[in-house]
């Protein structure tokens, strides 16, 4: 039974992924180039704001730094995140 409804949504979602690719083509052939560069702009810019934050979260779940241990140092605590941060750019 579980086999039949996975067969069947798959292939819904071809359906459905034909009928998209199919209307984009219809309706960009009457679209302008600006409008096309648009639309473009706009998944570029959506995948980058996602990726971003992805990025964002991976690297504040990868950084453990523990306060106590750099407290024994002889400078500020602004100096130590500073260089750590322009450690991890320059590499």
């Amino acid at each position: 039974m579980i086999a039949v409804l996975i067969i069947v949504a798959r292939s819904r979602w071809a359906r459905k992924f034909r009928r998209r690719i199919d209307g984009g083509a219809l309706g960009s052939k009457e679209a302008s180039p600006l409008t096309i560069m648009g639309i473009w702009f706009g998944i570029t810019a959506m995948f980058l704001f996602f990726w971003m934050i992805g990025l964002l979260a991976e690297i504040q779940r990868s950084e453990t730094i523990d306060l106590q241990r750099l407290m024994h140092l002889p400078i500020a605590l602004g100096q130590v995140f500073a260089s750590i941060t322009s450690r991890r750019i320059l590499h």
